[in-house]
């Protein structure tokens, strides 16, 4: 089982809690992820199934720009090469709260 956890809620409102979409590890949240990826592709979609953000496969984190408050859909394609090799597909529903 994969140690990276997806969030199901940002709230970008920059108190610096919440505010970007960004994976991490469930035992080590403080810790970036995004720094060993070789590969993160990620797609949101809203609740009619069109992609509403997707990155160009780099590792960044979302800060929600584009979108309405509401509930959406991500897809994170990912792979890690440091340690070892890990990839896979992650799934989460996403809360995105704004002001």
């Amino acid at each position: 089982a994969s140690g990276i956890t997806l969030p199901n809620v940002i709230s970008p409102n920059l108190d610096g809690s919440n505010d970007t979409f960004r994976p991490f590890l469930h035992d080590d949240p403080e810790f970036e992820v995004l720094g060993i990826m070789e590969r993160y592709r990620l797609q949101v979609f809203n609740r009619w199934g069109s992609v509403v953000y997707a990155n160009t496969g780099l590792p960044i984190r979302w800060d929600g720009q584009g979108v309405a408050p509401g509930t959406y859909y991500v897809l994170v394609d990912y792979r890690i090469t440091c340690g070892g090799v890990q990839e896979g597909t992650l799934r989460t529903e996403l809360h995105v709260l704004k002001p």
